[in-house]
C-alpha cells in the first residue's frame, strides 16, 4: 500500500484571554521518497588535543563505563584536534606533556597570504585580548608551547577509538614548517609507526587555518596551504596500509567572507585531495550568553545561513564532495557555564543535527565529547577531606542523553517536513527511523521537533482514511526538576541515567492513544515515531 505524504495538524494552545479558540497549524511529510541521505556517522564527536597536553587528566581511555557510554554514540568520528594540534609533536619515546618538544614555538609568519583573518572563529574573539580553553582558565594567546605526544598516548587513543568501534580523524600540525612549506618530517614518523601498528587512522592537516594570525601570530595562506594538503596526498598514498585514509579540511572559520574566500581558494587549488569538506560554527560567545540565547529563534537562525553560504561555497569548488560541521557546540571559549552544560543546550543542539541534515551537510563534530562546559560527559573533580585527595565523579550531561536518543531513533534517510504556517518558535524535523538500532521495522519514521514557547501545543494527526489508525510512540525530553538549566533530563518524566550496572537503560516510549491530540510542553524537546506509517522512503531508502 502506497502512501504519499502524512498530515498533522497542530492545535497552538493559548490563554483564553488572550484568543478564543485555538490557531490551527498543519505539517505535511513526504514519505514516497526521502530528501536526502547523511553519512551514518552524521552525529559524530571531537576530543581536543589540549587532552594530551594535559596528560589526559581525568580521561581514562581504560574505563569501562567510559566506553560503555561512547560505544553508545557508535558508530562516529572522533576528531582529535583544535588548537593544540598545531603545537604537538610525536615522539616514539618522548616524555608527555608540556615542554616535550622543546618549549615556544617559533613565532616567524610564512606568506601572509589570504590567511589570518582575525575574525571570530570558533574558540575566540578579535576583540579580546585573553580567551579561554576548554575548562574556562584563561590563558595567552599567540603563546602555546610545543608538546609531546608519545608512542603510549597514540596506543591509547587508537585503541580507544577501535573498541568503541569509533573512527580516528587526527589532526597533524600544520605550523611545522620549512619557510612556505609544510615539514612533512614529524607526521611521517607518526604514520611510520602508525603502520607499525596496524592502526588505519583519517587526517586533517591544520586548525582553522584562516585565523591562525588571530589565535597564536602565524599565518598559512589558503595556496600555502593546498600544496600542504597535497603533499600529505602524496605520502598517504605511498604509505602501503594508509593508502586508504581520508584527508578532510581545512577546517576553516564560521562562514564569513574573508572564510569564505580562504576557502574557495583552497578547495580549487588542492583539487580532488579533501575526501570531505569541514567548516566550524558556533552560535555565542561562551563568556557573555544568557539563557534566553539558547530559545531564541533569531540566535539558532543563525546557522541556516552560515549553512546556506558554506555550502554554497563548497559545492562552487567541489560539486560532489561531502560537507562536514568539522566542529561544533553552543557556544566557543568552551561552552557558557551554566548553560552549555544544562537542558536548555539541547535546544541548540537538537535544531542544530536537524537543521543541518535537511541543508547538504553529511556529518556534524560535536565539540566535545569529554572536558569542557560544553562537553557531553566530563569528570567533576571534589576534594575529599579525609585524605585530601582528588576524587572524580563521572558527569553524564543532558546532551549526551540527547545524543543518545537521537543516535538511537533517526536514522539516515531525510525527509522533506513543511508546515503551513510557519512558526519561529516551532521547530520540526523527519527522518525514517533508525530501524538497525531501535526495535521498529522499516517503514517507521520519526518526526522531531522543538517548542520554543513556553505554553504547550496540542499536535493532532489527521490520517488519510486509507491508512488506518497510526500507532505512535512519544519520547519527551524535558528538564529534570523542571528548570532549563537542570543538569538532568527526563524521558517520559522519568530521569534517565545508567542502570546499576553501568549500563545503559532502556528509552521506553509512551504510546499515545490513536486520534487522539498529542500535548505538546513547552520549552521542550520530543520524538514522535510513526510505528505503522509504511512509508516508502523508509522502505527502501528512496531518494529524490
Amino acid at each position: 500500500m502506497r502512501m504519499t505524504s502524512v498530515y498533522f495538524m497542530l492545535l497552538l494552545l493559548v490563554p483564553a484571554a488572550r484568543v478564543s479558540g485555538h490557531r490551527k497549524v498543519s505539517i505535511s511529510v513526504e514519505t514516497e521518497a526521502g530528501q536526502r541521505s547523511v553519512d551514518e556517522r552524521f552525529l559524530s564527536v571531537a576530543l581536543g588535543a589540549s587532552l594530551i597536553n594535559r596528560e589526559w587528566r581525568t580521561f581514562d581511555v581504560r574505563s569501562a563505563k567510559l566506553r560503555r557510554l561512547a560505544n553508545a554514540l557508535s558508530p562516529a568520528y572522533l576528531r582529535l584536534g583544535g588548537t593544540y594540534s598545531d603545537f604537538l609533536i610525536f615522539r616514539e619515546d618522548g616524555d608527555a606533556g608540556g615542554g616535550g618538544a622543546g618549549g615556544q614555538t617559533d613565532c616567524e609568519d610564512s606568506d601572509a597570504g589570504d590567511g589570518g583573518t582575525g575574525e571570530q572563529t570558533g574558540h575566540e574573539d578579535a576583540r579580546e585580548t585573553r580567551w579561554l580553553d576548554s575548562y574556562g582558565e584563561i590563558r595567552p594567546p599567540k603563546n602555546i608551547s610545543n608538546f609531546t605526544m608519545t608512542a603510549h598516548d597514540w596506543d591509547n587513543i587508537n585503541t580507544f577509538a577501535s573498541v568503541v568501534e569509533w573512527q580516528l580523524i587526527f589532526d597533524l600540525n600544520v605550523l611545522l614548517r620549512n619557510h612556505l612549506r609544510w615539514d612533512p618530517s614529524n607526521a611521517m614518523q607518526l604514520l611510520a609507526y602508525t603502520m607499525h601498528r596496524g592502526y588505519h587512522p583519517d587526517f586533517e592537516l591544520g586548525n582553522e587555518p584562516d585565523s591562525l594570525k588571530h589565535a597564536v601570530n602565524r599565518t598559512v595562506s589558503s595556496k600555502d596551504l593546498a600544496m600542504d594538503f597535497r603533499m600529505l596526498s602524496r605520502i598517504l598514498k605511498q604509505s602501503p596500509t594508509l593508502q586508504s585514509s581520508h584527508i578532510v579540511g581545512p577546517d576553516v572559520t564560521r562562514s564569513k567572507k574573508k572564510s569564505l574566500k580562504y576557502l574557495k581558494n583552497f578547495l580549487y587549488l588542492s583539487g580532488d585531495v579533501v575526501s570531505a569538506v569541514t567548516m566550524h560554527q558556533y552560535y555565542v560567545d561562551g563568556r557573555t550568553a544568557t539563557l534566553d540565547n539558547f530559545t531564541d529563534p533569531s540566535v539558532l537562525n543563525f546557522l541556516k545561513g552560515q549553512l546556506s553560504e558554506f555550502v554554497e561555497a563548497a559545492k562552487e569548488a567541489v560539486p560532489a564532495r561531502p560537507l562536514w560541521l568539522g566542529e561544533t557546540g553552543s557556544a566557543w571559549g568552551g561552552g557558557a557555564k551554566g548553560l552549555s552544560d544544562t537542558y536548555v543546550a539541547g535546544f541548540m543542539w537538537l535544531d542544530k543535527l536537524g537543521l543541518a541534515a535537511q541543508m547538504g551537510i553529511d556529518v556534524v563534530i560535536r565539540q566535545t565529547f569529554y572536558d569542557g562546559h560544553y562537553a557531553l560527559i566530563d569528570k567533576e573533580l571534589n576534594p575529599t577531606p579525609v585524605i585530601w585527595s582528588l576524587m572524580s565523579i563521572l558527569i553524564i550531561k543532558s546532551d549526551y542523553w540527547l545524543s543518545y536518543v537521537y543516535k538511537t531513533l533517526i536514522g539516515n534517510t531525510v525527509l522533506k517536513i513543511s508546515s503551513s504556517p510557519e512558526l519561529s518558535h516551532l521547530r520540526l524535523y523527519a527522518h525514517c527511523t533508525n530501524y538497525r538500532r531501535s526495535a521498529y521495522s522499516k517503514g517507521s519514521m520519526t518526526v522531531f521537533a522543538l517548542n520554543l514557547r513556553t505554553h504547550a501545543i496540542a499536535l493532532e494527526l489527521l490520517q488519510q482514511q486509507h491508512v488506518g489508525n497510526l500507532t505512535v510512540h512519544q519520547y519527551l525530553l524535558s528538564p529534570h526538576g523542571n528548570s532549563l538549566t537542570s543538569r538532568h533530563v527526563d524521558l517520559n518524566g522519568e530521569r534517565l541515567q545508567l542502570n546499576t550496572d553501568d549500563s545503559l537503560p532502556t528509552l521506553r516510549p509512551h504510546h499515545l492513544p490513536a486520534g487522539r491530540p498529542i500535548k505538546f510542553p513547552g520549552m521542550t524537546f520530543a520524538f514522535y515515531v510513526l510505528v505503522d506509517a509504511n512509508a516508502e522512503a523508509c522502505m527502501d531508502n528512496k531518494i529524490w
